[in-house]
């Protein structure tokens, strides 16, 4: 029993002493369902005098509850030049709770681990802080374990509020972990708020070693804990369920049971994905995640509660951004918590040296590397075994966010949150073939070879053995199923000197200033003196006033994907996150303008300028942050490159806000390097640590909906090889070809359910296309060699209707009259002779809602679900079928079409526009209606949600010779990428081109014939 439970239950008894038998009516959810008479709660609250106050316990019948939740704060508590702290959030949290009594805080995981202040202290800082804030409770997130289970049971001891995880198993006893609740009962002025928290499936985002003892029960096993634990804190007197759920990969729902929102809970908040969501279900629950890192801000929603009604009811859903408070005045509870826990934190606030300039996230990488190289020769250098065969220092570098490190004085604060996780420097001993192949020739590590790397890489001899210098992070990383690196000796014995203290040490060296230790051999750590980032460089312009100039210069590199005039060189550059940057003329480093330099850099290739910077003002007042007269530097980054063989790699952040965001993902396309990309059902999270995800078949393969892709439009002429590193727990497939329209080549991508890197050597091809199928596609990066050489290739896409035959509809002729009225429509259909001949029928009838209320035993003939019988149905009769609502104007309703079909209703909306993908269709131009009945193969579907498949109808037919006037039909999903028309056979032909190139076949109107 936790410390703060009988205190707890004490006040729960003493509600109960006013109003102790159970209602009469049962309590409503807040969607309207009601729940079971068993979940009704105990109390008889009455107001028969109706002044609002109950009779019995003078609580107040209608309550008014404000949440503010937290996700993903990963111990960000201070403000510094790398993130965004706690500081301005507690004012506004403070202000909100002075206002309103009635606030509660939670949390939603994964609070502690991230920042120097809350790692230093293992999280008790964070603690601290959430017991001044007044947290009711905090959910178990992944990164909680990240430092074993004995210090989440110090932090457990020191929070004044339980920790949740409904979920989280002791492997031993088989029973719930003991720091941990499945849930807990506050109240605010009355009212009985049950919170229950779990953690998702987030397994991967652990060290196996840290829940080697624990395990979660996750999918239909934790569906089922939910439900239990709702319904008894129900019977216990709760008026409303609040789920904190560490968990949200791929959308608000991916790891949510939809079914929890029938009844068992009436408001989530989430976690894991730092995604930011604020939306409501299909059964109207909403779910809130406010991105992560405190970068975005506050899940917020304000709850009324009728304890009258048991009515809950969300007038008010948003995510509060840190924009909207930042400006306040900071609360002191941060200070006093730093001067709390001082002692602590002196490693953290000392110096360590000087930066001498600006430094982004390459230039830091290769700097560990040459950290990791120095840690290792002082430390195994001199030691007979491994002198002169240390090759390298490096390994998977990945900078964190901020990503860039501000010229100035560095303490080991400074570099934390650039290098948070704490692995381990290692030697690690290598054969010289896999150091060939996972270091020399890979594109996913950065390294620093001292003067024996660059002797053992001028006679490197395969069968040879030789060491490395890495953390455990790379070291433990299964490089194409060759196995984890062999650890020959840590750095120290307790594992406890990581890769940032060798950087650590490499700036108390004076290793960022111009005086930098010298090792010997190797690149230059800075190959670009004080190279800013283009969105650093927008960011700069935004700040100048109209058409003001910077006195300084700055240096920035993109790839050009355009040139706009080729006398002075105005140019648009653009970075691998997909932003650009425009150039206002550029020139060479002995003064040639750009028409008069002889190897003139163009589309494609890579630059690196230096100039000043400007906000020009349009003459339609429009500002432009744009490069004036760049100067493209020399040296080792000189271009164009004019070897033969050529690189464009997609890296996170590729195309920039370009790529959906929308969680159940989107299409369109993203231009880098000079090439145009499209992506179909991608989703890519604000804060994701890869380029993009795939989604797969929203249900099944004949729901309508076409399996996520990414491929690009352009060619890029000439693919040798093509490098990925994904994961993926199902079916990927990676085709290439000369062309897109003809059969292409498939590579199969093994599963992997941890990032995994292949090498595919391709035949000089044109195109590729990744393709998912039953499991979310991650793509952290992908590289494509190729030698640029273009050639003719072929584009004529396979014409729809060849092989398939439009029979002229079947349309009913004369009075329609309910249950009686017919069309035979044909099924099957043969070629004799010149002519066609119909070989199978399928009869429909005509109904309307008022005759099946009257004959409810024709309701089931009534119901039409499938795509093929809703389009034969509205062309044979141009009505809709009984069992369909109309969603967006007059017609029949939702409830009363329920009440006599059920689980069969489904919407129908009407449109007219000629945009969007309709453009994409001949439609007439006099009649531009055309209507969207839902398919809905999801279960989830209901009166709120738009279903999956559509069959879209347009009412004046299609403006071609080759139609009569009869509607025409086509099957497509959520996205539109595709159409499948109705060819009036009872079927739906082959899918063709809608508005993303998809498919080998391009639209045309197909032969229309009439059958005999």
């Amino acid at each position: 029993m936790r410390k703060w439970l009988p205190i707890l239950l004490l006040s729960a008894l003493c509600t109960f002493s006013g109003c102790d038998f159970f209602s009469s009516s049962s309590k409503q959810s807040s969607t309207g369902g009601q729940k079971d008479e068993q979940n009704a709660v105990a109390t008889s609250h009455a107001d028969e005098d109706n002044d609002g106050l109950c009779d019995h316990c003078e609580a107040s019948i209608e309550t008014e509850i404000e949440f503010y939740a937290i996700n993903d704060l990963h111990g960000k508590l201070d403000d510094t030049y790398a993130n965004i702290g706690v500081d301005e959030m507690s004012a506004y949290l403070r202000s909100a709770q002075e206002k309103n009594e009635n606030v509660v805080l939670l949390s939603s995981g994964d609070m502690w681990q991230g920042s120097a202040e809350s790692n230093f202290t293992k999280g008790k800082i964070i603690t601290d802080w959430m017991n001044g804030m007044d947290f009711a409770s905090m959910t178990m997130g992944n990164h909680e374990f990240d430092w074993g289970e004995a210090y989440i049971e110090a932090n457990d001891e020191l929070a004044q509020f339980p920790f949740l995880g409904i979920n989280i198993y002791d492997k031993d006893t088989g029973e719930r972990v003991e720091y941990c609740d499945p849930s807990v009962i506050i109240e605010r002025s009355g009212v009985k708020i049950g919170i229950i928290g779990a953690i998702g499936d987030c397994y991967s985002s652990i060290a196996e070693e840290q829940v080697e003892d624990i395990y979660f029960k996750v999918g239909d096993e934790l569906t089922e804990l939910v439900k239990a634990e709702s319904e008894k804190l129900r019977k216990e007197g709760a008026d409303m369920i609040v789920y904190s759920l560490h968990d949200a990969e791929d959308s608000n729902l991916h790891h949510y049971d939809l079914e929890l929102s029938n009844g068992y809970v009436d408001l989530v908040f989430e976690g894991h994905s730092h995604t930011t969501v604020c939306e409501q279900d299909a059964r109207g629950v909403w779910h809130l995640q406010a991105g992560g890192d405190n970068s975005e801000g506050i899940s917020y929603a304000k709850v009324n509660v009728n304890i009258l009604t048991g009515e809950v009811e969300v007038p008010s859903a948003k995510l509060v951004y840190h924009s909207s408070y930042q400006s306040m005045t900071d609360d002191p509870i941060v200070d006093e918590l730093l001067d709390k826990y001082a002692e602590d934190l002196e490693k953290v606030t000392a110096t360590l040296g000087q930066n001498d300039g600006y430094r982004n996230a390459d230039s830091l990488a290769n700097i560990m590397a040459k950290a990791l190289y120095t840690a290792g020769a002082e430390r195994w250098g001199n030691d007979g075994k491994y002198a002169g065969k240390i090759a390298l220092g490096g390994g998977f570098i990945n900078v964190r966010s901020p990503k860039y490190l501000p010229a100035g004085q560095v303490t080991y604060g400074d570099i934390y949150p650039l290098f948070p996780f704490d692995n381990a420097v290692v030697l690690c001993k290598v054969s010289g073939s896999r150091l060939k192949s996972q270091f020399i020739d890979s594109n996913n590590y950065f390294c620093y070879y001292g003067a024996d790397g660059e002797a053992i890489k001028a006679n490197l001899n395969y069968n040879e053995t030789y060491y490395v210098v890495v953390d455990t992070y790379c070291a433990n990383y299964d490089f194409r199923g060759m196995g984890f690196l062999e650890i020959v000796e840590y750095y120290d014995e307790a594992h406890s000197f990581f890769s940032r203290d060798a950087l650590a040490e490499y700036i108390k060296a004076g290793g960022l200033t111009s005086g930098a230790p010298d090792v010997g051999g190797g690149e230059d750590d800075t190959p670009i003196e004080g190279l800013s980032t283009i969105a650093e460089i927008v960011a700069i312009g935004n700040g100048l006033s109209d058409n003001g100039e910077t006195a300084e210069k700055y240096r920035v590199r993109g790839t050009i994907v355009n040139v706009t005039n080729t006398e002075y060189g105005n140019m648009t550059i653009e970075d691998e996150k997909g932003d650009q940057l425009y150039i206002y003329g550029t020139w060479d480093g002995n003064g040639n303008r750009y028409d008069a330099i002889s190897a003139q850099p163009t589309v494609g290739d890579t630059v690196v300028l230096e100039g000043i910077i400007k906000k020009f003002i349009t003459s339609n007042g429009v500002p432009l942050i744009e490069m004036v007269n760049g100067v493209f530097l020399t040296g080792e980054e000189d271009i164009p490159d004019t070897s033969d063989t050529k690189t464009l790699t997609l890296t996170n952040g590729f195309g920039g806000d370009k790529i959906s965001q929308y969680s159940t993902g989107n299409y369109g396309d993203c231009q880098t390097g000079g090439f145009t990309f499209e992506f179909y059902r991608a989703y890519t999270a604000g804060s994701a640590d890869y380029l993009t995800a795939l989604l797969p078949f929203v249900r099944s393969v004949s729901d309508g909906t076409e399996a996520g892709a990414l491929y690009n439009t352009t060619p890029i002429y000439g693919i040798s090889e093509i490098e990925i590193t994904y994961r993926c727990n199902g079916t990927a497939v990676l085709y290439t070809g000369d062309d897109r329209v003809s059969e292409m080549t498939a590579y199969t991508l093994p599963q992997s359910t941890s990032y995994r890197t292949e090498i595919l050597t391709v035949d000089t091809d044109n195109f590729f296309k990744l393709v998912t199928v039953n499991e979310s596609l991650y793509i952290q990066s992908l590289t494509v060699e190729y030698d640029g050489v273009a050639v003719s290739y072929n584009t004529a896409q396979k014409r729809a209707g060849d092989g398939n035959i439009r029979l002229n509809a079947s349309v009913y002729t004369g009075t329609l009259v309910a249950g009686s009225s017919s069309v035979s429509v044909p099924t099957a259909v043969e070629y004799d002779g010149g002519s066609y001949k119909i070989t199978q029928t399928k009869n429909y009838t005509y109904y309307t809602l008022a005759y099946l209320q009257a004959n409810p035993s024709a309701v089931d003939l009534a119901a039409m679900t499938e795509p093929a019988d809703i389009a034969a149905y509205y062309t044979a009769f141009k009505q809709f079928p009984a069992n369909f609502a109309t969603k967006n104007f007059d017609g029949n309703e939702w409830a009363e079409v329920q009440a006599v079909f059920g689980e069969d209703t489904r919407y129908v909306s009407e449109y007219s526009r000629t945009n969007g993908y309709a453009q994409y269709v001949p439609y007439t131009s006099e009649n531009t209606t055309y209507y969207e009945f839902d398919v809905a193969m999801d279960s989830s579907y209901g009166a709120n949600s738009r279903g999956v498949g559509r069959v879209v109808i347009w009412v004046g037919g299609w403006d071609s010779a080759e139609y009569n006037d009869a509607p025409v039909a086509v099957y497509t999903d959520d996205h539109y990428g595709t159409f499948q028309e109705y060819l009036g056979t009872g079927a739906f032909g082959e899918r063709f081109d809608a508005e993303r190139r998809l498919t080998n076949t391009a639209w045309s109107a197909p032969d229309t014939v009439t059958a005999v």
